[in-house]
């Protein structure tokens, strides 16, 4: 673009630092006894867009149908009480991992076989950016904007207002394939998106000069 131009800024992130790492993924897994588990990983605050009690819905087949199946939420918020709560009550509590807020993220990435994240509406979701740096296969409220899907066949979109099931067979059908999973290293595809922090480095680099060369730019 020229004088007066726009620039699209993504919310980009170091795509590096979740490329999947079997030894991290080791590592991570047995500091949380998930060693032999099929782990399924929610990040994301405790609050009601998020739809914790759906996803606690869901686990609860899930584990009724996968006995090695655990549940790890990564977090804070209003609801996480409430959710504690509800894991008890679903006989849940020795299966699901409250984690709090954790400066790890990138290293659980590595530990989770699946990301999933119901939520009743969200714009760009960053932590599906960070799960498809990782090479983990997303499960997605179909309220979530289309955008936050990168890499290919990594995002699949599930519906929220048609009960469990759908979720409950995507989720059993992740795990029958588990070990048959690659974990690819996805940071071109990333980079191409325009998601990766160092290329969004070298587009602020341009515009800085464009602008020095009489380009006037406005980003978001």
């Amino acid at each position: 673009a020229g004088p007066g131009g726009v620039a699209i800024v993504q919310d980009a992130i170091d795509a590096k630092k979740y490329v999947f790492n079997p030894d991290t993924r080791a590592a991570v897994r047995e500091s949380l006894s998930l060693r032999d588990s099929f782990v399924i990983g929610h990040v994301g605050r405790f609050a009601e867009v998020k739809n914790h009690g759906f996803l606690l819905d869901v686990f609860s087949e899930v584990a009724g149908k996968r006995p090695n199946a655990r549940l790890v939420l990564v977090g804070d918020g209003t609801l996480r009480g409430a959710m504690a709560d509800k894991a008890e009550q679903l006989g849940l509590s020795g299966r699901v991992a409250f984690l709090g807020v954790r400066d790890d993220v990138p290293s659980l990435m590595q530990a989770f076989d699946a990301l999933v994240l119901p939520s009743h509406y969200e714009g760009l979701p960053g932590v599906t950016t960070e799960a498809q740096a990782a090479g983990l296969p997303c499960l997605i409220s179909d309220r979530v904007t289309r955008e936050c899907d990168i890499v290919p066949n990594l995002c699949t979109f599930l519906p929220i207002g048609q009960g469990t099931a759908p979720w409950v067979d995507a989720i059993t059908g992740l795990e029958s394939a588990a070990h048959d999973m690659v974990r690819r290293n996805t940071c071109a595809e990333i980079a191409a998106a325009g998601f990766d922090s160092g290329r969004q480095a070298q587009n602020y680099a341009k515009m800085y000069l464009e602008k020095e060369n009489g380009s006037t730019w406005t980003a978001f």
